[in-house]
């Protein structure tokens, strides 16, 4: 559905148009032209694969979504699509393969043209868990176009803590070795289902799932590949022993 300043809603239609199982769309709007960019998974026979289609106009009539090109072929889950100021794409994704029963993290990105798959680069794995238990990637961009990305990540193969990376607008983020890594809850506890957004002052806010049944809250402001540039953790569901789950945050323009 599409909102006229959030006061008149559409109904719905359908977009993919397809016989096969989607899963996990993500938008984002292009810089450039206001196009609207959608990423979403679809199931192929053997492969759930990436798949893009945009529209220029008129977004509400099916018909105006066209140039349907898969980008990526593989186990990909869970994308998260995202612009920087320049109208450049960047996309993080789950991919799983054929020997593990967790994913890795990729990134991806395009800066032109995308509805060739040509003109997006080659995916790079940015978690550094050489098990393969990385899921749920979360991608946001800040004013500078510096790119920060969040999983939860099964460090020691036992419980859950939530990382971060980052990679600065001045580097190449199709090359691993400029992407910084930090576990940010660090205790092996069980943290997951994380969510985050940056705020016009560029000061980074995070909830999670915690594994005491409560939603917990932390930011950072800048340094945050410091652990102890992060705040404690704020507890704030204050609830036990049902856990809520699943949070997620949003910013007003006061931040």
């Amino acid at each position: 559905a599409y909102s006229n300043n959030g006061t008149t809603w559409t109904s719905g239609i359908n977009i993919s148009n397809s016989a096969k199982v989607i899963d996990y769309p993500s938008f984002s709007l292009f810089a450039n032209n206001n196009s609207l960019y959608l990423v979403y998974v679809e199931n192929s026979t053997t492969k759930r694969n990436l798949t893009l289609k945009t529209c220029d106009d008129g977004c509400t009539n099916a018909s105006n979504w066209v140039n349907k090109t898969t980008i990526y072929q593989g186990g990909a889950e869970r994308p998260e699509l995202k612009k920087d100021s320049n109208g450049k794409l960047h996309l993080v994704f789950e991919n799983y393969t054929a020997t593990s029963s967790y994913g890795t993290i990729l990134y991806t990105q395009c800066s032109a043209n995308c509805n060739n798959a040509s003109n997006w680069l080659s995916p790079i794995r940015i978690d550094n868990n050489v098990a393969g238990y990385a899921l749920q990637p979360a991608l946001n961009i800040d004013s500078n176009n510096n790119l920060h990305a969040m999983w939860m990540d099964k460090i020691n193969n036992t419980q859950w803590d939530i990382l971060y990376a980052t990679c600065p607008a001045t580097s190449n983020c199709t090359d691993t070795s400029n992407w910084s890594i930090l576990n940010v809850t660090n205790r092996d506890s069980g943290d997951d289902d994380t969510v985050f957004v940056i705020d016009s002052n560029n000061v980074i806010h995070v909830t999670y799932d915690n594994n005491e049944g409560e939603v917990e809250y932390v930011n950072c402001s800048s340094s945050c590949t410091n652990r102890s540039k992060w705040s404690s953790p704020f507890n704030v569901s204050n609830s036990r022993p049902i856990k809520p789950g699943h949070s997620t945050i949003a910013i007003d323009s006061a931040n």
